[in-house]
């Protein structure tokens, strides 16, 4: 029910209005004792034909349809604002929901990629001998001459590189040890020079790096 005073909706075994603090059922017995003027708004016995405070002449037809109006109207506000006001805590909620979910899908993905720490791995240095020949110097002397060249991206600390020579019957005569101080950096190259003699073939061993490619090479 509505009360009869503030005109709030109120539960119907309401003794006392939740909102004024009116007594119910007494403002209803006075309000049937009594209407209001409508000229002057006051209070006047329903029985009187003029209100004694401005001399209005009241109708009480007139005074009843115009609260009844007056208190339709009121309950209609009431109850617009009733669903106002459900409508603004719904769109809350949702909110709210919304604003939960993104918060747990942040989480989430936080979690998710969060890189651990990484270790580093690196490969082994990937080293290249290249234009390597033999170089006839006269009187019976040679060299061989070449060029080494670090061809991956990391450096190579103290590369090493043998060279094995062979005569003309193929008998292996020498072991040659190219003079690599130091290392290599990515894409460095490194020329060599070796005097050999009686020379008419090599072959070029990289060692520690990659044993399993090795460079057989004939002069003639």
């Amino acid at each position: 029910m509505q009360c009869p005073k503030c005109n709030i909706l109120i539960p119907e075994d309401s003794v006392f209005c939740q909102n004024c603090g009116i007594n119910v059922a007494e403002e209803i017995a006075r309000l049937q004792k009594f209407v209001k003027c409508d000229n002057c708004g006051k209070e006047v016995d329903k029985n009187t034909k003029f209100c004694k405070f401005c001399g209005n002449k009241i109708d009480i037809d007139k005074i009843t349809k115009v609260n009844t109006k007056s208190k339709v109207s009121d309950k209609v506000r009431s109850l617009s604002g009733d669903k106002i006001t459900l409508f603004i805590i719904i769109i809350a909620l949702v909110l709210l929901c919304l604003a939960i979910g993104r918060l747990m899908n942040y989480s989430e993905s936080a979690q998710t990629t969060t890189p651990e720490p990484s270790v580093e791995t690196t490969s082994s240095p990937t080293i290249d001998v290249q234009n390597v020949r033999v170089i006839n110097k006269g009187y019976g002397l040679q060299e061989i001459q070449g060029i080494i060249k670090n061809t991956s991206s990391y450096t190579c600390a103290e590369p090493q590189v043998i060279i094995y020579t062979y005569n003309s019957s193929g008998n292996r005569i020498g072991e040659e040890y190219v003079p690599i101080f130091g290392a290599l950096s990515p894409n460095e190259t490194f020329e060599f020079s070796i005097p050999v003699t009686n020379v008419s073939s090599f072959k070029v061993i990289l060692l520690n790096y990659r044993l399993d490619e090795t460079k057989l090479l004939f002069i003639f």
